[in-house]
């Protein structure tokens, strides 16, 4: 620890605390406050096309969230590939690929994914670090900047697997028992209909 508090490193857990920027490579990290805490990395001519930002209130529905964001060279509008909730929420553009085993309550299929008609598309404000060159011309600066953009929103059918898996079982498990009291094809039959009622 150093006079007036900078910077401050614990060895008790390891943990330190800068108040002005953190420079790694060519990736640099914002302070958190008012602005989002943020990774990115900033190529030539000062054009961002990676970010990785912790950011409170990033939604005003979503609570603090981890984003992982990119854009192509030339654009100004970021595209969310992956954002992780404190609420434990996450979502994902992309692939999700694990080799081990994966648990979980409850799994959602949309069963219109492919249908375009089955999305929603609305307008939402966003804030944003901005990097520019300085009055000099040979610093790059940062600042907060509110943008506008489309989100899109699936509202199409959607199935709930654990709900449709307990209900087949439950189905089979009274056809089982039906059946093997069933004396005549018509008690057979009737005992189908009975346990597949609901299904």
């Amino acid at each position: 620890m150093v006079n007036d508090l900078e910077f401050e490193l614990d060895a008790r857990d390891g943990s330190a605390e800068f108040k002005g920027e953190v420079k790694v490579g060519g990736n640099s990290i914002t302070p958190s406050g008012a602005t989002p805490a943020i990774l990115q990395s900033v190529p030539d001519g000062g054009n961002v096309f990676g970010q990785v930002l912790l950011q409170a209130g990033y939604e005003a529905d979503d609570g603090n969230a981890l984003i992982i964001q990119r854009r192509n060279s030339g654009n100004t509008a970021w595209d969310i590939q992956a954002r992780i909730k404190t609420d434990g929420n996450a979502f994902f553009e992309g692939t999700v690929t694990a080799d081990g085993k994966v648990l979980t309550r409850d799994v959602t299929l949309r069963l219109d994914a492919d249908d375009p008609n089955a999305y929603e598309t609305r307008q939402e404000q966003f804030t944003e670090i901005e990097t520019y060159k300085g009055p000099r011309g040979n610093e790059l600066l940062t600042r907060e900047v509110t943008k506008t953009r489309e989100v899109t929103e699936y509202v199409g059918e959607t199935m709930d697997v654990k709900s449709v898996l307990l209900k087949l079982t439950g189905a089979l498990e009274t056809l089982k028992t039906a059946a093997a009291s069933a004396t005549t094809c018509e008690e057979l039959r009737t005992a189908i209909e009975t346990a597949l009622a609901d299904v």
